[in-house]
């Protein structure tokens, strides 16, 4: 099992901060070619936990948003919303893709949770993921989350706090109390669904 803290211990990286999204350009991870199967695999284990998993779920909170990309994909019989700090995004998702995304802080704040938490593409920019994935736990009997498998210290995108393989992965919800369902990788990133017992 590997897991990897990307920053030094006892510091608060300024890029983990919500003012430092304030300013940031939208991100279009559905239309980004490298971004698309990941958000495709994510939407099918969400259908997959909702089909399968008793009691049926029926609401999804997408912790992270983005720009709604995901919640387009999700399936209709879903009550389904998203957080995100960045307000570019936010603005997109309600005006450009018609989804329900909110502007707010979902380690800190108090926020509407759901049957499915997603977090993909998230866990990595936390200071603490291992206190977020128990807080998510608390609320959500379900989660689905994401993040790439191959980064390492030496190699990793620059705003990048934490890296897994795929065992440090499992364990990271392990320690929530979920146990995994699926586990699988798409291109450079991992996705997991976990389910509480």
């Amino acid at each position: 099992m590997t897991e990897h803290r990307l920053f030094p211990e006892g510091t608060v990286p300024e890029y983990t901060r919500p003012d430092w999204y304030a300013g940031r350009d939208r991100a279009p991870h559905l239309e980004q070619a490298a971004h698309t199967a990941r958000l495709h695999e994510a939407a099918r284990l969400v259908g997959v936990a909702f089909r399968q998993t008793g009691p049926t779920p029926r609401t999804v909170v997408d912790l992270g948003a983005g720009d709604g990309g995901l919640l387009t994909l999700l399936p209709g019989e879903l009550t389904a919303w998203g957080y995100d700090l960045q307000p570019t995004n936010v603005r997109a998702a309600n005006d450009e893709r018609g989804v329900d995304v909110r502007l707010g802080d979902v380690v800190d704040g108090d926020i509407q949770w759901g049957d499915i938490a997603v977090a993909t593409e998230m866990l990595e920019h936390l200071v603490d993921p291992h206190a977020f994935v128990r807080r998510i736990a608390e609320h959500s009997p379900i989660i689905i989350a994401s993040s790439p498998w191959n980064e390492t210290p030496e190699q990793h995108y620059e705003f990048h706090t934490w890296a897994w393989d795929r065992d440090g992965y499992a364990a990271l919800l392990e320690q929530a109390g979920y146990e995994i369902r699926a586990h699988r990788t798409v291109g450079p990133f991992q996705l997991i669904a976990g389910v509480k017992p």
